[in-house]
């Protein structure tokens, strides 16, 4: 009998030692370099490269189009602060939201890590904290109600005032495509409204 006591308490320290370790990589704290993460309107917004880092991802910036490109799982994902049109695996996708700057860094909507990797993510309300499951367990981060001054979704954004090290060049510039209302602003100045005028003059 007090070899089995001996046995059962070796067994039983051993599978303590084993839920610790597990407690431990479920606990790990997302580095967001200086930034916080944020909500803005229907979404969670964390720092890309914060997240490419925590999942073991390459993170590279392709100065030629304006876009950030994150390469995770064997997929790249190819994304334009703020606009909704990305590229993923090379085929164009639409997002539910579009990736913005703040601070000199580039936003992703974490709707974009669940839709097109898969990855968990989750929201404890309580605490104000999401929760990111990565490679070597889950990954928490606080996240603040609202949005981080300077907050443009990639416009006017200012990044060369900043000290990121990634900082790519020309998102000073409007990124995206034209908005709706600008491109029914230039249709008001087409042709069309020449006509008009020109009707208007021959009924007098």
């Amino acid at each position: 009998m007090g070899k089995r006591a001996i046995l059962t308490a070796a067994l039983l320290t051993m599978l303590v030692s084993f839920a610790g370790i597990s407690a431990g990589a479920d606990n790990l704290t997302i580095d967001t370099l200086g930034t916080t993460a944020f909500l803005y309107g229907s979404n969670s917004y964390v720092p890309l490269q914060s997240v490419a880092s925590f999942l073991g991802a390459e993170l590279q910036w392709d100065a030629a189009n304006g876009r950030a490109v994150i390469a995770y799982d064997g997929k790249e994902f190819a994304l334009t602060p703020g606009s909704r049109n990305a590229l993923f695996e090379g085929r164009p996708v639409v997002l539910s939201a579009a990736p913005g700057v703040a601070n000199g860094r580039v936003f992703l909507p974490t709707e974009a890590l669940k839709r097109f990797y898969g990855i968990p993510v989750t929201w404890d309300q309580a605490k104000s904290e999401l929760r990111i499951k990565g490679p070597s367990g889950w990954g928490a981060v606080t996240v603040s109600r609202r949005p981080p001054p300077g907050w443009h979704q990639g416009r006017k954004t200012g990044w060369g005032k900043h000290g990121d090290v990634t900082r790519p060049p020309g998102l000073s510039k409007k990124q995206g495509p034209p908005s709706a209302a600008a491109v029914a602003k230039a249709g008001a100045k087409s042709p069309n409204a020449g006509k008009g005028r020109a009707g208007g003059r021959r009924g007098r």
